[in-house]
């Protein structure tokens, strides 16, 4: 089981991969969609002026329920108060430690990005964004046409060290403590289709980082290209390693030569922050994003885009075998929706069979396999820290949906976590039995997704550090995860 195995490699990255060949006899269960406890999301605004500001993950942020604490519920607010928003923030949390919440991750993102534009009373001074997003495009077309260095020689700087974090070693033991598996937050990750040796990873500190020996070795790229905050999205290309796009900043990075150098896509007036990026894999020209402004597609490998959807998305999929068929999960009046296309992703339209009635709350993700195209699996955080599980099976271009868990059950103990911030699923293209999908802890089914068990996290026996923010299952078996 994979409880019990061990990663092969441990990546400096925070990427780690582990071996899995499990062949189980998929039962599948239709259930009612009945979701108890939902809840009612309230009718507020979901975003504010503050949170365009550069640094901000939008598609972090959840919606605005009315049981949250006034803290939370100031983030909705425009204009708002930094010091008032800190104060009752500093309040709540002395009486409620230990608990994660997607609301305090956003609050934390939002609170660094923010402050600096803050002043002593509390106030938040908007600075010019259009003005700060023309001088970052300026600055990287100047510096993406220049290869970096591996250290920048005008610094005087020589980076030593330590490229590995330890245990502290606490108890005076002569033995050096052993290492920790993990190095630093890694917010997105593919490896190259064409070789699994070679995988792109991008931080929360606005860094992408390459190995080419499967995660023995890591080596920064770009190093004088400013991304412009953190990168939400990696996507390589299917036929060329060298050729990679990256989301950050509000802008789509691509990189033609293994990431020496790289090149914005987007104009200021056209910007948007992708956190899925997609990449046809019959015809790599075609490209899908998903964002917080909508659903986009380009037809010449990423030159130009052109917005498919208006509403909110969190992911993008294209049906194997079948790349006339794409699909996006996004939002209906508050209530989770999933649109597609039937004609390469030129138009859109929501599926009627999918349930309309599950209230949004802190965005979910789809997942499709080779092993069998006519299944999609969603992952939809809802109202009340609960998140649900749907099974979508196909005839030809018509899709049903059914129930196949609910979240804070025994047969499927995970919650919300951190929302959106740390959110995986993955069906296996070898066995479409094998789905792993978590938040803050990961969980593995082997039965189609009626009953899970933890494989790490908070809790579970595979070593790995909690907040699960970004995973891939390769055909030869193998599996990375990138956490915090």
């Amino acid at each position: 089981m994979m409880n019990a195995e061990r990663p092969l490699r441990k990546a400096a990255a925070g990427a780690v991969r582990e071996k899995s060949t499990h062949t189980v006899l998929l039962a599948w269960v239709a259930l009612a969609f009945l979701m108890p406890g939902a809840g009612k999301v309230a009718a507020q605004d979901r975003f504010t002026p503050y949170d365009n500001l550069p640094g901000v993950v939008r598609n972090c942020k959840p919606a605005y329920e009315a049981s949250m604490p006034v803290w939370a519920q100031m983030l909705y607010r425009y204009p708002a108060n930094l010091s008032e928003i800190d104060r009752a923030f500093a309040s709540w949390k002395k009486e409620n430690r230990g608990k994660k919440s997607a609301a305090e991750r956003y609050y934390l993102n939002w609170r660094r990005a923010v402050g600096m534009y803050a002043t002593e009373e509390g106030e938040i001074v908007l600075p010019d964004t259009k003005r700060i997003a023309e001088d970052l495009l300026s600055t990287q077309r100047r510096a993406g046409a220049r290869p970096a260095a591996s250290h920048p020689a005008s610094t005087g700087w020589t980076f030593t060290g330590p490229k590995e974090t330890f245990w502290l070693n606490e108890t005076g033991n002569p033995s050096p403590p052993p290492s920790c598996p993990w190095q630093v937050n890694v917010y997105s990750m593919q490896v190259a289709p064409t070789d699994p040796d070679i995988i792109y990873c991008g931080t929360e500190t606005g860094f992408v980082n390459k190995t080419t020996d499967k995660g023995l070795h890591w080596q920064p790229i770009g190093l004088n290209y400013p991304f412009g905050g953190a990168v939400t999205a990696v996507a390589v290309h299917p036929a060329d390693a060298a050729t990679v796009y990256v989301s950050a900043g509000s802008q789509v990075h691509r990189s033609t030569d293994g990431g020496a150098t790289w090149t914005p896509l987007l104009s200021t007036g056209n910007r948007f922050a992708a956190d899925r990026l997609r990449i046809d894999p019959v015809n790599p020209q075609r490209l899908f994003a998903a964002a917080p402004e909508g659903v986009f597609a380009s037809t010449d490998g990423g030159n130009t885009w052109v917005k498919r959807w208006n509403a909110q998305a969190w992911d993008v999929e294209i049906r194997p075998g079948d790349n006339m068929q794409v699909f996006a999960l996004t939002e209906a009046a508050g209530k989770f929706s999933v649109i597609q296309s039937t004609d390469g992703g030129v138009t859109f339209q929501a599926q009627a069979s999918f349930p309309a009635t599950i209230p949004e709350s802190s965005g979910g993700l789809l997942a499709t396999t080779p092993a069998n195209p006519g299944l999609m699996m969603a992952i939809l955080l809802s109202a009340n820290d609960t998140p649900y599980l749907l099974k979508g099976t196909a005839s030809g271009t018509t899709w049903s949906w059914s129930l196949q868990a609910t979240g804070g059950t025994s047969s499927f103990p995970m919650d919300n976590g951190q929302g959106y911030f740390d959110l995986v699923l993955e069906v296996s293209p070898l066995n479409p039995d094998l789905v792993l999908t978590g938040t803050t802890t990961l969980f593995k089914s082997v039965n189609g997704g009626t009953s899970f068990t933890a494989v790490g996290g908070y809790y579970g026996a595979f070593d790995i550090h909690p907040d699960i923010q970004d995973m891939q299952m390769l055909p030869n078996g193998e599996t990375w995860v990138a956490t915090d």
